[in-house]
């Protein structure tokens, strides 16, 4: 109940409850701190908060993506920049390396990226990365490819099968990394270094807000996090409200993406 709580402040953009979220960094219950954290750094960005997202998320536990959502995207650049770069020389966490470079939006991470679509078991998710800070149709390019011959992803129809996880990326495309690579090559000189990205253009206000209206569900939830920093007192709008729901919300008089 009090990790919803704190929860809920972040959520509904509460300045009266998030400095009471920062009390709760060090809380011996993960669930409390993240949420504390989470809450504080989202819509206040401050220090300690971000300092504690990044340590949930580097001990790899249930909360680590979402701490990295966030503390990535209200880190400094370079800082934010440099810890992507960490991540990704640890094999056990090549796939929070892969979230953040999205979260980020840095195209010089864009290489990278393209390198990691080799691997099978990270391959769609890096390709998200990269549509993520490229706004690339890779199915309307033409820049996608079949899954790898024997590839298995999730469970099966076998009962002696040990392997009962569910597929992470069962709605992603799967990349053709020498056509992507093909389409960087004309297409880089539109992106510049020290810029963060979202779905192609520089990440703004009003761009988030646009990506939020027409976008996919992972895109729009990245949007709706950008929108939440730039507009702290303005609840976080909820992707995942039934349609109607969220087309009152587009509506509003003061709407959360006004």
């Amino acid at each position: 109940m009090k990790a919803r709580t704190l929860r809920a402040a972040g959520e509904l953009g509460r300045g009266d409850l998030l400095e009471a979220a920062e009390l709760y960094l060090d809380s011996e219950d993960e669930a409390v701190r993240f949420a504390g954290a989470w809450s504080s750094a989202l819509r206040n960005g401050t220090p300690r908060a971000i300092r504690t997202l990044k340590a949930i998320s580097d001990s790899g536990g249930r909360f680590s993506e979402d701490a990295l959502e966030v503390a990535m995207r209200r880190m400094e650049f370079g800082p934010a920049k440099a810890w992507q770069q960490q991540l990704s020389q640890n094999a056990s966490q090549l796939r929070l390396a892969i979230a953040g470079a999205g979260a980020l939006g840095d195209p010089e991470l864009i290489a990278w990226l393209i390198q990691q679509m080799s691997q099978p078991a990270l391959a769609r998710v890096a390709g998200e990365a990269f549509i993520l800070i490229t706004g690339v149709d890779i199915v309307k390019e033409h820049l996608d490819a079949g899954p790898p011959e024997g590839f298995d992803a999730g469970p099966d129809d076998n009962p002696a099968n040990e392997n009962v996880a569910s597929d992470p990326d069962e709605n992603l495309p799967w990349p053709a990394p020498v056509l992507i690579q093909s389409w960087w090559n004309d297409h880089a000189d539109r992106f510049h270094s020290d810029t963060r990205y979202l779905l192609g253009k520089p990440i703004t206000e009003e761009w988030a807000a646009e990506v939020l209206r027409a976008n996919r569900q992972r895109q729009r939830a990245a949007a709706a996090l950008e929108l939440a920093i730039r507009q702290p007192r303005t609840p976080l709008f909820n992707i995942k409200a039934p349609g109607f729901r969220q087309l009152e919300m587009f509506n509003e008089p003061d709407p959360a993406i006004a």
